[in-house]
């Protein structure tokens, strides 16, 4: 007796035999995609600021959901009421503070009932927060600012692209960091689901190894949404420095 889960899917079968037109499929669609991207950042580009506002129920909505096309725009328009963008960041931010608090309790209970490799930190309140330039109310304790967004390169701004200033690796330099070769005593926080070494990282584009143009440790180079729950924590201790990208979802 067999199972029909030991069957091929009819599909899986006609691929199996002839993979030239899934390959051209794939090859079209990349193209497709990519001819659809440059249309769509020409045409933002030929909209007013006022002209992409209008097209979102409100402010707020707005800065929550610009493309990187539509922020290249908006950010350089001098009527963007800027103080406003950050204190709606921080404040939307702080609605998510219980349901946070709600994954940080499942996420402890399940570290401690594990017996896996217990890889996973849990951050305490020895860790800075990265969060966007303060608002009207400034920022909260053990909170850092973050440095740039991706607005100076074209990119999206503070939940999207973001980077850290230089931050030091040991208080009195008492020891650095060395990768291949290299010996660092800064290092930065990006929001692309890594660290980096000698500069920040706000490009979005996929880059092959070893063609990156930047040192770094990647966890999983991706685009990080902190929209909602998502947030970025670090520590430094004497001898070690962790950082904890917690509940964050990704582009």
């Amino acid at each position: 007796m067999r199972s029909v889960h030991n069957l091929l899917p009819e599909s899986m079968i006609r691929y199996s035999v002839s993979p030239s037109p899934l390959l051209v499929s794939f090859v079209l669609l990349v193209l497709l995609r990519s001819l659809t991207t440059f249309g769509q950042v020409q045409y933002d580009e030929r909209r007013s600021p006022e002209e992409i506002m209008a097209t979102y129920s409100s402010f707020e909505e707005a800065v929550l959901k610009m493309s990187r096309a539509e922020w290249s725009v908006v950010s350089k328009w001098d009527g963007f009421d800027t103080e406003r963008h950050l204190t709606f960041l921080h404040e939307h931010r702080d609605s998510f503070e219980d349901e946070r608090a709600r994954l940080k309790e499942v996420r402890v209970k399940k570290l401690t009932s594990s017996e896996d490799c217990q890889c996973w930190v849990e951050p305490d309140e020895t860790y800075f927060t990265m969060v966007p330039p303060p608002g009207i109310a400034g920022l909260g304790p053990n909170e850092i600012a973050w440095a740039v967004d991706g607005t100076s390169v074209g990119g999206a701004s503070w939940n999207v692209d973001a980077a850290s200033a230089a931050l030091d690796i040991s208080l009195d330099d008492s020891w650095s960091f060395d990768l291949y070769g290299a010996s660092y005593n800064e290092f930065f926080v990006n929001t692309k689901g890594q660290i980096s070494f000698g500069t920040t990282v706000l490009d979005w584009t996929p880059t092959g190894f070893p063609a990156a143009e930047y040192n770094q440790i990647a966890g999983y180079w991706q685009d990080t949404d902190m929209s909602t729950t998502g947030e970025i924590k670090w520590k430094r201790t004497a001898d070690a420095i962790y950082v904890n990208y917690i509940n964050v979802g990704y582009w």
